[in-house]
């Protein structure tokens, strides 16, 4: 896999000094642009179904969600209907089986899924994101049905309970024209759009999202869609096609 070129369903994920390479159902630790370690794993559609943190890669064995870095089996799934990303310190998925949805919340380390009450998926599912923090998983989704698209955004604590969430057409504001541009910092929530960063306003008395301040001075590092990752003392990092920039927000 490592002498072909990039190819469509390719995926990457970093844990330390490694970066797991994905294609199908293979999966390549690479070291120093060696290959020191392969799994196999399942798929979520055509899409290589795992990812990695610092700890380790984490990983499908048909009806199960693997610890990778000590075997560990962290909890049952649905083989070949299971989608799911991992923090440092939580990890979230869900699998379908015929209109139903089912979500769940784990801890890399330890065994066991967390079942969590989401709305289910009502419409084909066209994109799908999810990004955290320390306490916090931001779940995104943007699904069609009847030729209408609905976007989704959802803010889950680390008990399993819904903070707050919002729900309804991509072009009704800029916090849901792309299910990808988004960062958690302590349970706070950032959105890359045109007009720069954007500081979305989360009540959680009403368990609502809407949008909030715009940093307009950062427009010129930012676009819609591009990728944000936390950074050192509270910044964070802006990713595009052509640069990447860090950002300290006031």
């Amino acid at each position: 896999m490592l002498e072909q070129r990039l190819q469509p369903g390719m995926r990457f994920a970093i844990s330390g000094p490694a970066t797991w390479v994905a294609l199908g159902c293979q999966l390549v630790k690479v070291e120093g642009e060696r290959p020191t370690g392969r799994l196999q794993t399942g798929l979520f559609g055509t899409e290589p179904s795992f990812d990695a943190n610092s700890r380790g890669c984490f990983h499908l064995d048909h009806e199960w969600l693997v610890d990778g870095a000590g075997g560990t089996r962290v909890g049952k799934v649905l083989e070949g209907q299971t989608w799911f990303r991992v923090g440092e310190k939580l990890g979230f998925g869900f699998y379908r089986a015929g209109l139903l949805t089912f979500y769940f919340l784990f801890r890399p380390g330890r065994a066991g899924l967390l079942d969590i009450a989401l709305p289910p998926m009502d419409g084909r599912l066209l994109s799908v994101s999810a990004v955290f923090d320390e306490e916090h998983v931001l779940f995104s989704t943007l699904v069609e049905k009847g030729g209408r698209e609905r976007a989704s955004l959802f803010l889950v604590g680390s008990d399993g309970g819904l903070v707050a969430s919002l729900s309804g057409s991509p072009e009704e504001s800029e916090c849901l024209s792309s299910v990808e541009g988004k960062a958690l910092l302590g349970g706070r929530i950032l959105c890359a759009a045109e007009q720069g960063l954007l500081s979305l306003h989360v009540d959680r008395k009403s368990k609502t999202i809407g949008e909030g301040t715009f940093f307009t001075d950062t427009e010129p590092f930012v676009q819609g869609g591009a990728r944000l990752l936390p950074g050192p003392g509270g910044s964070v990092y802006v990713v595009t096609e052509r640069r990447v920039s860090q950002l300290s927000l006031a």
